[in-house]
């Protein structure tokens, strides 16, 4: 019986091999499948987010131009933070509230340009001043 056993698993691991070699399970190697499978999620996620804009195209090579959504000035004593509030650039807007600055909430809103401003004395916010040698 043990014969017969043996034979049975070398029938079994011979037809594996055989649908292996067919075309239409042609083996490819783990890393392979991976970069494969990852890439179908990044096209999958970017045709479902949409975040870019017709007036923003790709660049050449095929990266990506994000939206630049945030700027900060600073001053001697103060910091000016504008967060535009189409943040991730997909066309939703957020709430004054869902956006802080350390613990400062917005000072004011532009609703001309969509944006959301912070003014904040360099040292408020929970921020730790750090000199750096």
């Amino acid at each position: 019986m043990g014969q017969k056993q043996r034979d049975s698993s070398a029938v079994q691991l011979q037809d594996s091999n055989d649908l292996s070699a067919s075309p239409q399970f042609k083996r490819i190697g783990a890393g392979q499948q991976l970069k494969e499978s990852a890439v179908r999620v990044a096209q999958q996620i970017k045709s479902f987010v949409n975040y870019l804009n017709p007036s923003n195209p790709p660049r050449p090579g095929g990266r990506a131009v994000l939206p630049q959504t945030v700027a900060a000035q600073c001053g001697e004593d103060k910091v000016v933070v504008t967060v535009k509030r189409d943040l991730f650039g997909i066309g939703q807007l957020i709430k004054a509230s869902d956006v802080s600055l350390g613990s400062c909430g917005v000072t004011r809103q532009d609703d001309a340009t969509q944006s959301v401003i912070f003014e904040a004395r360099l040292q408020e916010c929970g921020s730790t001043l750090m000199v750096l040698l």
